[in-house]
């Protein structure tokens, strides 16, 4: 069952990689939803091993984007009262910090957290130093 589903979702994908009309300077894209449940497993399957990509590749398309998309839908509680935000318009002064400034190759106070509270932030640096200083005298000790 399952070679024959795996070779039904590799045919289908074949005859949509075969179907692309491909202008000479564009690399041709294709989009995948990814789900997880056992229904699209042979695209699991076929993501993991770069299948589209491989066969595509044997069809003379030597260069084709796949793009996975995760969808989803949550109506739980929680989501409804509290409805998440893509994007948020931030405050004057956050503009210019980052949520994840390691991410951007950015300073640690270049997050949002220190533009929100700078003292308190500064504060737990000074102490995570201490800590460190303190365990690098044991370490020297010891040994």
């Amino acid at each position: 069952m399952f070679h024959r589903t795996r070779a039904a979702a590799i045919l289908t994908t074949l005859a949509l990689i075969a179907s692309v009309q491909v202008a000479p300077a564009q690399t041709p894209e294709i989009r995948l939803a990814r789900q997880f449940s056992m229904g699209y497993l042979q695209l699991n399957v076929m993501e993991h091993h770069k299948l589209i990509e491989k066969h595509a590749k044997a069809l003379g398309i030597p260069e084709v984007k796949v793009s996975w998309q995760i969808t989803g839908t949550r109506s739980d509680p929680e989501l409804l009262q509290h409805p998440f935000k893509v994007e948020e318009e931030k405050s004057k002064d956050e503009r210019g910090y980052y949520l994840n400034p390691d991410a951007y190759g950015q300073p640690e106070d270049r997050g949002i957290d220190w533009a929100r509270n700078r003292v308190l932030m500064q504060r737990m640096k000074d102490r995570r130093g201490q800590m460190e200083a303190k365990d690098l005298k044991e370490q020297t000790r010891n040994q």
